[in-house]
C-alpha cells in the first residue's frame, strides 16, 4: 500500500470505531486533508446514534467544495436508506456545487420520496444553472406525467419544480 492508501485505510478504521473520540478525530482529519474516497463512509455516519457525530458528518458533507465529490455524494444517495436521504440531498445544495447535469436524479427524488426529501431536491434544482435542452424537455415531461398521481404536499413541490423548469424553457 502507498502512504496515502495506508492513511486512508487508517482513517476508514477510525470512522468505523465505536470510540466517539476516534470517530471525531477521523472526521476532522478527513475534513483537513480532503479525503474524498471516504465520503461514502462519512455519509453513512449521518445515521450514527450519536447526535454530535451526525452533526460533524453533515457539516463535513455540506462544506465539500471539490467538484469530484459530486459523484461520490450521488453514489451515497443511491445507496442510502430512506432516513439518510434528506441530509444527503441537503448537502448537495449546502455545498454550493453545481449538480445541473444530474437534474434527472433530483427530479426523481422529488417525485418518489417523501415531502422532506422532495423539498431538499427542489432546493438543489433551484440552485442549478439552466440544463441542456434535452434534459429540460425530459424533466418537464416526467413531472407533467407524474404530477396528477402525487399526494397534495408533493403536488405542491412538483408544481414548484414545474414552474422552475418552465422558467428555463
Amino acid at each position: 500500500m502507498t502512504p496515502s492508501t495506508t492513511h486512508a485505510a487508517e482513517l476508514s478504521r477510525w470512522l468505523d470505531s465505536e470510540d466517539l473520540a476516534l470517530v471525531e478525530s477521523a472526521l476532522a482529519r478527513v475534513r483537513q486533508q480532503g479525503e474524498l474516497s471516504l465520503m461514502p463512509q462519512v455519509a453513512r455516519l449521518l445515521g450514527h446514534p450519536d447526535a454530535a457525530t451526525r452533526r460533524l458528518a453533515q457539516s463535513l458533507l455540506n462544506d465539500i467544495k471539490d467538484p469530484l465529490a459530486r459523484g461520490l455524494v450521488l453514489e451515497a444517495i443511491a445507496a442510502a436508506p430512506a432516513p439518510l436521504l434528506g441530509p444527503l440531498v441537503a448537502s448537495c445544495w449546502e455545498s454550493g456545487l453545481d449538480y445541473t447535469v444530474h437534474l434527472p436524479v433530483f427530479v426523481e427524488l422529488l417525485l418518489r420520496q417523501d415531502y422532506a426529501v422532495g423539498l431538499e431536491a427542489l432546493t438543489v434544482v433551484q440552485q442549478m444553472e439552466r440544463p441542456d435542452e434535452l434534459a429540460l424537455r425530459q424533466a418537464l415531461a416526467r413531472v407533467e406525467q407524474q404530477l396528477p398521481g402525487l399526494d397534495a404536499g408533493r403536488q405542491g413541490l412538483a408544481q414548484e419544480l414545474l414552474d422552475q423548469l418552465q422558467s428555463w424553457a
